[in-house]
C-alpha cells in the first residue's frame, strides 16, 4: 500500500524482536550465550502463554552475522511484522549504528500505527541487560520505562551468570514474557511494509536527528 501498511492486525508475525549488540567471539569462545539462552526461554515462556502456532519461533534473533551488512530480508521481514520491540540496554548497545537503525525502523511502523489509531502507545519495551549511566542515554532511550529485572532492581546479565540468582532470573523472564504479551495485545500493532525502512538513521546519534 502507499501508506506504507498493511491490512490485518499484525497477529501471523513474531511476538518480540529482541535487539542487542552483538559481542564477537574471544578465544575462549561464545560471548553472546547468554542473550541467546535468555531469547529461547522467552520463547518458551511465550508458547505457553499463548496460542502462537506450534513450530513457528515466538520471536526473533539475528544470530547470523557479527558485523558488516546485517540488513537482511529476514531482518527487514521480522521488523515489520513482529508486535514488541525489545532493546537490551548495556553501554555498547548505544554504540551500535544497526541497533540505532533497528531502533528506527520500529519507530517508524509505531509512527504508521499512531496516525491509524489516533491514541499515544509504545510497543518498545526496554530490558536492562547490563549496567548503564541512564543519565546519559540517547533521546529516544530515555523517554521509555526500562524493565529493572528483581531483585532489588538488578540488571539481567546478573541474574543469567550468578547460581544464587536463578531463581531471580527465571522470575524476570517470566515476567517480561507476561509484558511482551501484554503490550502485544494491547496494541495490536500493524504490519507495514519494509519499504518503508529505506534511508534508516542511527536514532543514537544526536546528530542524525
Amino acid at each position: 500500500m502507499a501508506d506504507g501498511s498493511f491490512s490485518g492486525d499484525g497477529l501471523g508475525g513474531p511476538f518480540f524482536f529482541l535487539s542487542y549488540r552483538h559481542i564477537g567471539p574471544t578465544d575462549s569462545g561464545e560471548q553472546d550465550g547468554h542473550v541467546v539462552e535468555f531469547y529461547r526461554d522467552l520463547c518458551r515462556h511465550i508458547m505457553q502463554l499463548t496460542d502462537h502456532p506450534d513450530g513457528v519461533p515466538a520471536g526473533f534473533i539475528d544470530r547470523t552475522i557479527l558485523g558488516g551488512n546485517r540488513w537482511n530480508a529476514d531482518i527487514m521481514h521480522a521488523l515489520a511484522t513482529c508486535k514488541v520491540f525489545v532493546p537490551l540496554y548495556q553501554p555498547k548497545y548505544f554504540t551500535s549504528e544497526f541497533c540505532g537503525k533497528e531502533w528506527d525502523a520500529f519507530a517508524r511502523r509505531v509512527e504508521l500505527h499512531r496516525n491509524e489509531r489516533y491514541y499515544p502507545f509504545t510497543a518498545i519495551l526496554p530490558v536492562l541487560w547490563a549496567p548503564v549511566d541512564m543519565n546519559h542515554l540517547p533521546k529516544v532511550a530515555s523517554e521509555l520505562q526500562v524493565r529493572h529485572p528483581e531483585p532489588g532492581g538488578d540488571c539481567l546479565y546478573r541474574l543469567a551468570i550468578m547460581k544464587d540468582f536463578h531463581k531471580g532470573y527465571v522470575s524476570a523472564t517470566f515476567e517480561i514474557a507476561t509484558a511482551i504479551v501484554d503490550v502485544a495485545t494491547s496494541t495490536r500493532l500493524a504490519p507495514c511494509d519494509p519499504a518503508v525502512f529505506t534511508n534508516l538513521r542511527n536514532v543514537f546519534d544526536e546528530a542524525q536527528c
